[in-house]
């Protein structure tokens, strides 16, 4: 009996000896498997992060080229409308000096008539006089003063 006393005595210290080792066991597991679902949870939410980022920079480099695509049409309008505008200059030069060539060979026949003095800054503006059409001095406009109505 003494002995079976021992015997049980030796069997509860084993079995507490055992519940420790199992519940620090299990302390220690638990925190780590906690650590492991929270990594596991972070990581899931850093490819959800990164996922969106990739869709962001496609959308960006979509908007990018054809931003850069507008750029170029916008440029090559900017050069059209610069050649065109050039052209225009040159033209209204031409017609300048063709005109003060025209008022200079006029005022040296004499004094120029009311009629193309009134018309001078009209014709320093663009306007372009057609078929020598108020030269003549007296709206008749034919030669010689000529009327054009045969």
């Amino acid at each position: 009996t003494e002995l079976e006393a021992e015997v049980v005595k030796w069997e509860q210290k084993c079995l507490e000896l055992i519940a420790e080792k199992q519940m620090a066991l299990d302390t220690a597991i638990l925190p780590r498997d906690i650590l492991i679902s929270q990594l596991e949870r972070r990581v899931g939410q850093q490819e959800d992060s990164l996922e969106d980022l990739r869709r962001e920079r496609d959308v960006c480099t979509g908007e990018l080229q054809e931003a850069s695509t507008r750029l170029t049409d916008m440029e090559a309008d900017l050069t059209a409308l610069r050649a065109t505008v050039e052209e225009k200059q040159s033209v209204i030069e031409a017609i300048q000096h063709s005109f003060l060539d025209q008022v200079e060979d006029s005022t040296s026949l004499g004094p120029l008539p009311l009629s193309v003095t009134s018309s001078l800054p009209l014709a320093t503006h663009g306007h372009a006089m057609e078929g020598g059409e108020g030269a003549g001095g007296g709206g008749g406009g034919g030669v010689c003063g000529q009327s054009n109505a045969a």
